[in-house]
């Protein structure tokens, strides 16, 4: 059979192998691979270049995408307004004037985990702002890539090409490289832990690395935490779903005690530090209360507040006089009902309300548009959420354990708005590809012949 024959007769019958010759069969399955990597790696080259891109654009452009996050008000940087603080910690530490706001007047407010970022890249390269940039380009890009291999264990190839584009189209994970914000650093961490917790037995086969694999796990998850602490606060629900997706495995269990303790040790030197500075038991970083306060308050809404509409004179009182806890307890324990219904709304707004950024990158002469949050990714997610019931559950254990955790403790400790649902992206694209996956299934199932 001629060599144009040969690729016929794959082309006609690739949907059952079966009826092929073994050397046909594996000239198949090459011919499948090379295909998968050709569109996985247009994907992730596409997903770069857009985020290069949105970070070589003009202000203008910048200015239509960050309304309220203080780009260009103050900030010719354009670093938002958490990154105008993180540079400023940053720069102190590299300058030798403390970890703090304020050169020379140490402080815990936030956490250290995106500062450190800052000052190893600063400690290499120099301060330069573009270069950060190009660096977290390069981490969203790795998002990418972690969640597809995330997908492709759980539910197969063509899941994982789904996730990788949700991944690389989602407007906010291409825009954020921009910001000295932690959430496209957080994002790429939590992809790359959830994709070491679903390969947690990959190293059994020889005694060292079977310990030596959870605790590298572990340093990473302590180091996550010290980025966004949200991370530990979810983590009984994640070992839970650990747990499930290994069906309760005695040795996974001690691997998981190892993975602990070693968080612990990552953490320890920083809440011993804190506790220095404020005299008293702290932790990675109190914020002040603030963002616990503005969501259990009398005004409270659920989502941001501007600052001359925050509290009542009462609650003001109580917070110049003890801090915002003391007004945070107040009103929980004389309100309990309507705390529960404004944490339950959290949840809601969480999930449900639509974003207010644009969803198109624009160029010259035209516009690309991207995957926004309400309503195409919302319903990828929920449809897949939907759809993994129907299988084998356990399989999506981690991925289960890491959305409820992250969900249920980021409504109660925060107000809820647009930033806080993008480290959730590396979850809600695993849903979104496998149910592409499964549509596609179908289809092929119904069409003639099959």
């Amino acid at each position: 059979m001629g060599k144009k024959s040969r690729h016929k007769k794959l082309f006609d019958q690739s949907a059952k192998p079966e009826t092929l010759s073994e050397p046909e069969q594996g000239l198949l399955r090459q011919k499948r691979v090379r295909w998968h990597l050709i569109i996985l790696s247009l994907i992730l080259i596409t997903g770069f270049f857009l985020r290069l891109y949105y970070i070589n654009s003009d202000a203008k452009e910048k200015q239509q995408f960050f309304p309220g996050d203080g780009i260009g008000v103050g900030n010719t940087e354009m670093l938002g307004w958490d990154g105008v603080r993180y540079d400023w910690i940053a720069t102190n530490v590299i300058e030798g004037k403390g970890y703090g706001y304020k050169a020379g007047q140490p402080d815990a407010w936030r956490p250290p985990g995106y500062p450190f970022f800052l000052i190893a890249v600063y400690s290499l390269f120099g301060k330069n702002y573009y270069t950060v940039r190009v660096i977290q380009v390069i981490l969203s890009t790795l998002t990418i890539l972690f969640s597809y291999l995330i997908t492709t264990r759980i539910g197969g190839k063509s899941s994982g090409l789904g996730a990788a584009l949700i991944c690389a189209l989602y407007h906010d994970a291409v825009v954020f490289p921009l910001l000295y914000y932690s959430e496209t650093l957080f994002m790429f961490l939590i992809s790359g832990l959830i994709y070491m917790l679903i390969n947690f037995n990959i190293s059994d086969n020889k005694p060292w690395t079977k310990w030596a694999y959870p605790a590298v796990v572990g340093t990473i998850g302590g180091y996550a935490t010290l980025v966004r602490p949200i991370y530990l606060l979810g983590y009984p629900f994640l070992i839970a779903g650990v747990m499930w997706y290994y069906r309760f495995s005695a040795l996974i269990i001690k691997k998981i005690v190892v993975m602990t303790i070693m968080m612990v040790l990552v953490l320890t030197p920083w809440c011993v530090r804190n506790s220095k500075i404020k005299g008293k038991p702290s932790f990675i970083s109190t914020n002040g209360g603030l963002n616990l306060a503005m969501g259990f308050c009398e005004n409270a809404k659920g989502y941001f507040i501007p600052e001359q509409q925050r509290f009542t004179p009462e609650e003001q009182a109580i917070i110049a006089a003890q801090g915002y806890g003391a007004a945070v307890r107040q009103y929980i324990l004389s309100n309990p009902l309507k705390s529960f219904g404004l944490y339950i709304k959290k949840i809601g707004i969480q999930i449900f309300k639509p974003g207010r950024r644009h969803n198109v990158i624009r160029f010259s002469n035209f516009s690309i548009p991207m995957l926004a949050y309400f309503p195409l990714t919302l319903l990828l997610f929920l449809g897949g959420l939907i759809a993994s019931f129907f299988g084998r559950r356990h399989r999506f254990g981690v991925v289960y354990g890491y959305l409820a955790g992250y969900i249920l403790m980021n409504a109660f400790f925060f107000y809820m708005g647009d930033r806080h649902r993008i480290p959730l992206l590396p979850v809600y694209a695993v849903f979104g590809g496998y149910l592409i996956s499964v549509v596609y299934r179908i289809m092929r199932m119904r069409l003639p012949g099959r």
